[in-house]
């Protein structure tokens, strides 16, 4: 079977952004949004496993999804920062390169409670590495993560 191309996502991220939730786990404002990594170096995954409940005739049904989010990156926020936002409701976005339009997106993960861990390495060549990590489980999909095409102000 032919595969469509179309449909695997490809982008290319310029920068991610972290800043503590609104009132009532609304979106915050961006304004002064503490960058997470250097461009070249970070990464982004969202995966979600199906939560099932079995029914009585032996079929599964899902109930849920189990959502697993990880950030790896050069570290560039400083200690007081990560420690501000460790078990904080949270939102991250990740912003495209280029122009954001319909086929280039913003990416917002909403609402996650963050935990971090650091690597310093300070030897020659090494890197010093956070890594953001959250897990939720919800039904919804879009109480995660949304696609944006307007680009957010970040200043």
């Amino acid at each position: 079977m032919a595969k469509n191309i179309a449909k695997i996502l490809k982008q290319t991220s310029d920068k991610i952004y972290i800043k503590a939730s609104g009132a009532a786990g609304a979106e915050p404002s961006w304004v002064a949004a503490d960058e997470i990594g250097y461009t070249d170096e970070a990464s982004l995954t969202v995966e979600a496993k199906k939560v099932t409940v079995a029914e009585g005739g032996g079929a599964a049904i899902q109930a849920n999804s189990d959502y697993t989010i990880k950030i790896n990156a050069l570290q560039v926020l400083d200690s007081a920062t990560i420690l501000a936002l460790k078990n904080t409701l949270c939102w991250i976005m990740v912003k495209p390169t280029g122009t954001v339009s319909a086929t280039n997106q913003e990416i917002k993960i909403k609402n996650v409670i963050i935990n971090v861990e650091t690597k310093i390495d300070a030897s020659k060549n090494q890197k010093s590495a956070l890594m953001i990590s959250a897990q939720k489980s919800e039904y919804d999909e879009t109480q995660v993560y949304t696609f944006v095409s307007t680009s957010t102000t970040v200043s």
